[in-house]
Parts: structure tokens; C-alpha cells; sequence
């Protein structure tokens, strides 16, 4: 007798409501000049960066994970996001004890997440924050062990400088993107939008935006306590004579319960 075929992974394995810590560096080598001369007003011809920290939630409004027909199948999420950055020049690395956040810059995960955590927040000359709304509406190789979900996108978001003074919108009117669902790499996406960045001098309300993440299982040890770490990549052009932006980020994704609750198993 013939062995019963395997039966596929789910499409989408995320629960109702996801939430992540996560810790980081950001590297603006490339970003545009509007941008550095607020971010780092001191040192704009050196080497561009910061520790970042933050945290990231999304809740399924309606939809069930296990409905891949297309369109019927649909799924609407509200999602936000916070970035606060603390330059890397301001951070002594050669002290010792060592601050938590240094091991980021040579892509090590820290030794105590809560205390890079916390430090970053604590000093951080930065904020950003976006909210929005993302409803997928078709499965993409909904059989695979790595299903995706295209999705329309449209958020709300601000930046904040230390001693600006004022909040920089920066919005994004419509995006179109696929995310992952399942498997090693799920909550990796891709996306392609367009939108208002308030920093720029030149077209601020006609950007188009870009932005690439992927996250992924590295072992079975980094699994079981929740930690992935993360590259991502955005782009905030306008496609003319403007300024352009480029920015990279990596780091570690964490589990939010044991970033907060030290000694959680």
C-alpha cells in the first residue's frame, strides 16, 4: 500500500496579532543630504549610522488564515511600527564594560537584548512611527512550504528630530506588496508605493517608495527563544532631479514577552 502523500504546510501560519522588539543598526551612507543634516548635524562627512530600536504589532481585523480563495479569501490588518535611532558616534564602544548595543555594529546579537533595548530608547535622538492599514487579497503559491500574500497598503507616519521642533510627515498613499506567510521566511515582504515625505526641499508630496525586508529562521536555538535576525533596505526617491534616499538596516528581531519580562523561558 501506497504511503498517504504529505500534507501541505499551512499557507499562513501568523496568529491574529503579532507583536516584535527588535534592535539594530541603521546605515545612512546613502541617504539623502536633507535627511543627515538633521540626523547628524556634527559629522556629515564621516560614516553614517545608528543603533536602532523598536517595536512592531499587526492585528487580523477579519479575515481566516486558512481561506486562500482568491479575493473571497481576503485579509485586512492594522499594523504600526516605531524606530528610535541613537547615533553610533555617540556611544563609546571602547569602554568597558562594553555597552550592550556595540556587538550590533559587527552584526552580533547582544548578550542581554533588555539592556540594548532600553539603552537605545533611552538615548535615542530620533523617532519615527507609522501606522496604516494592509489588506492582502491573494494567496501565492498557496500549497508551498514559502506562500505569499499580495496585499494594498496605505499609512500614516511621522518623523522626529531631537531640538527640530516639529514633526515631518511621512505618509505613504498607496503600496503594492507581497509578504510571506509561512516557512523559514515568513514575515519577509517586498513592496512598491507612492506617497509624501515632508524632509525633502524638492517634490516633497510626489515620492516613490520602496522598501525590501527579510527576516528568516537561522537555527533551531535562535527559534525556540524567538530570535531572527532582520535586513532591510528603503527607498524614498523621486524618480527626478529631487533628493533621493537610500537606507539599510539589520539587526534582531525578538520575542516581545521575553524582551520585557527578563528570565522568561
Amino acid at each position: 500500500m501506497a504511503p498517504a502523500p504529505a500534507s501541505p504546510e499551512p499557507a499562513d501560519e501568523r496568529p491574529n496579532f503579532e507583536a516584535a522588539a527588535y534592535t539594530g543598526v541603521v546605515i545612512d551612507n546613502f541617504a539623502a543630504q536633507e535627511q543627515n543634516r538633521l540626523n547628524y548635524p556634527a559629522d556629515l562627512a564621516g560614516v553614517k549610522g545608528s543603533y536602532v530600536a523598536g517595536v512592531d504589532f499587526g492585528y487580523r481585523l477579519f479575515g481566516d488564515a486558512s481561506n486562500t480563495r482568491p479575493f473571497k479569501g481576503s485579509q485586512l490588518w492594522v499594523y504600526g511600527e516605531t524606530v528610535h535611532a541613537q547615533r553610533s558616534a555617540d556611544v563609546n564602544c571602547n569602554q568597558q564594560p562594553q555597552p550592550e548595543v556595540c556587538s550590533l555594529a559587527t552584526g552580533g546579537s547582544p548578550a542581554n537584548p533588555n539592556n540594548a533595548f532600553l539603552a537605545v530608547l533611552r538615548n535615542a535622538t530620533s523617532l519615527e512611527a507609522y501606522s496604516g492599514l494592509r489588506l492582502e487579497f491573494l494567496t501565492l503559491q498557496r500549497k508551498s512550504a514559502d506562500a505569499a500574500r499580495l496585499y494594498l497598503k496605505s499609512e500614516l507616519g511621522f518623523l522626529a528630530i531631537t531640538g527640530a521642533g516639529r514633526l515631518i510627515d511621512s505618509h505613504q498613499r498607496i503600496a503594492l506588496g507581497a509578504i510571506s506567510t509561512n516557512g523559514k521566511f515568513e514575515g519577509s515582504y517586498l513592496e512598491a508605493g507612492y506617497g509624501r515625505t515632508d524632509l525633502f526641499q524638492t517634490h516633497r508630496g510626489r515620492r516613490f517608495k520602496m522598501d525590501g525586508y527579510l527576516t528568516w529562521d537561522l537555527n533551531q536555538w535562535m527559534k525556540t527563544r524567538g530570535l531572527r535576525p532582520f535586513l532591510e533596505m528603503t527607498v524614498d526617491s523621486d524618480f527626478g532631479p529631487g533628493s533621493d534616499s537610500v537606507r539599510t538596516y539589520y539587526g534582531f528581531n525578538f520575542d516581545l514577552g521575553k524582551i520585557l519580562i527578563p528570565g522568561r523561558k
